[in-house]
């Protein structure tokens, strides 16, 4: 096996490059597109705005609905769907993020 010195470049495949133009091409590769840029910036912006409005709505509504007469039990379903909910489409829109 050829050891390579820290100052000769290797493509992402582990060989080396033939000319200066497969230095260029594998840089271009490594860039991000638009929407991939545009991907990283929007889902965690997402979940922070879910996450956040869930948790504004935690601390008032067992009481406001309380008064309304709802039980403690269908307030604990209502938040237990949520969570199942979240739980069941995580899945599917963490392979939809993927393909993106």
């Amino acid at each position: 096996m050829e050891m390579t010195s820290q100052t000769e470049p290797l493509l992402s495949d582990g060989n080396k490059p033939s000319s200066e133009s497969d230095i260029s091409k594998e840089k271009k590769k490594s860039k991000w597109t638009r929407t991939q840029i545009l991907t990283v910036i929007i889902l965690p912006l997402m979940n922070l705005v879910r996450a956040s409005s869930f948790g504004v709505i935690v601390p008032f509504y067992p009481t406001e609905a309380t008064k309304k007469g709802v039980s403690t039990v269908v307030i604990g379903f209502i938040f237990g769907t949520y969570e199942l909910v979240e739980f069941l489409a995580s899945p599917i829109f963490g392979s939809i993020a993927c393909s993106l």
